[in-house]
């Protein structure tokens, strides 16, 4: 990871009770951060064996939504994703 600041900065977002949405690759991220370990996630297809590591199982959903985190498989299913993300939004 270049920037340092990353993952200090999701896991104190999280821990502060923010909900994050991720999307294709990203979820690479949050497994670093150890958030979501043991968790079932959706992501880009060429990410599973890198999440296996982290104990994710990557899932073929279009979206999930775990928690506070709300995941999106890949920019294809953004037309799924962002009606699920704006009501979690819009829910608060």
């Amino acid at each position: 990871m270049k920037n340092s600041k990353t993952l200090p900065l999701i896991k104190d977002l999280y821990s502060n009770g923010i909900k994050i949405a991720t999307i294709c690759h990203s979820p690479l991220i949050l497994a670093k951060a150890g958030l979501i370990t043991g968790e079932k996630i959706t992501g880009h297809p060429s990410i599973a064996n890198e999440l296996a590591r982290y104990n994710v199982e990557l899932a073929e959903d279009s979206f999930i939504v775990n928690k506070r985190i709300i995941s999106g498989k890949t920019h294809y299913q953004m037309h799924e994703f962002l009606p699920q993300l704006l009501k979690i939004i819009k829910q608060g």
